[in-house]
């Protein structure tokens, strides 16, 4: 039995905010104050997307039409449809990871950027996500010799 695709279209709007953050994607590799404006411009249309019942509701549609697991903090959804096919997955969840981590701290849009750069890049931004809010490793047993 064949999937069918159902048709599901982002708001205009939406899509118009996706297609700004889109036009600041960098290309390979990255200049540096290009994925700052990248990052920023993730972080402000997350907190646009979250204010917005109509958005949230597209995005909830979207996700279901697509088989794709809900994720209610809309970062990880506004990279896959911005970054270009040459951003690796583990790219895409440093983003993530970074960008969230400033969002649990309270971080304003502004201020993203200082952020990153004081908690050392993206790889020390993703190091104390893991400290902070990591799952806890499991234990492991010893054999007995």
């Amino acid at each position: 039995m064949a999937w069918k695709k159902r048709p599901v279209t982002l708001p205009a709007d939406l899509e118009a905010e996706l297609d700004k953050v889109r036009a600041l994607a960098p290309p390979p590799p990255p200049p540096e104050d290009m994925i700052h404006k990248y990052w920023n411009a993730i972080y402000q249309l997350r907190q646009k997307l979250e204010s917005s019942p109509e958005w949230k509701n597209a995005v909830e549609k979207h996700h279901e039409a697509h088989r794709l697991r809900i994720e209610t903090n809309y970062i990880r959804f506004i990279i896959e449809q911005t970054a270009g096919d040459h951003v690796a997955d583990k790219m895409k969840n440093k983003y993530k990871v970074t960008l969230q981590l400033a969002l649990r701290e309270g971080i304003k849009p502004r201020d993203v950027i200082a952020f990153i750069k004081r908690n050392r890049g993206l790889n020390g931004c993703v190091e104390l996500w893991k400290q902070k809010y990591g799952r806890p490793r499991k234990q492991t047993r010893k054999k007995n010799p």
